[in-house]
């Protein structure tokens, strides 16, 4: 088996390793391409060169390495409860009720109005 040079990323790869990337590619795209939706973002060049690195070393396309992060974010976000969104909100409630200046709401906003309408 000879080796070429693979001139997008100019790195010695055996042509055996392309044909299967190739397939796995193309294996991937037609299990997944009805749940799939293509998305576009931009990377800084340090971004994109951490990130090249990051796909040869677990060697996975770029693209299942973002989505595994992406899953990965996703999963370390908690979602508020129903309870904590209304503990939320009990906190706002009065939040402005010590202000002498918000005693009468209209009064204020058309003081904060006037300079505009003069």
């Amino acid at each position: 088996m000879t080796i070429q040079q693979y001139a997008g990323e100019g790195i010695l790869v055996t042509v055996a390793t392309l044909a299967a990337r190739f397939v796995m590619y193309i294996s991937y795209t037609v299990q997944n391409s009805q749940t799939l939706k293509r998305t576009q973002i931009y990377l800084t060049q340090t971004q994109q060169s951490r990130l090249a690195e990051a796909c040869r070393r677990a060697a996975v396309t770029k693209s299942e390495l973002i989505r595994q992060a992406v899953d990965q974010f996703l999963s370390q976000q908690a979602l508020p409860s129903s309870a904590d969104k209304e503990q939320h909100l009990d906190g706002l409630a009065g939040l402005w009720a010590d202000r002498a200046d918000m005693a009468d709401p209209a009064a204020y906003v058309r003081t904060l109005r006037a300079p505009r309408f003069l």
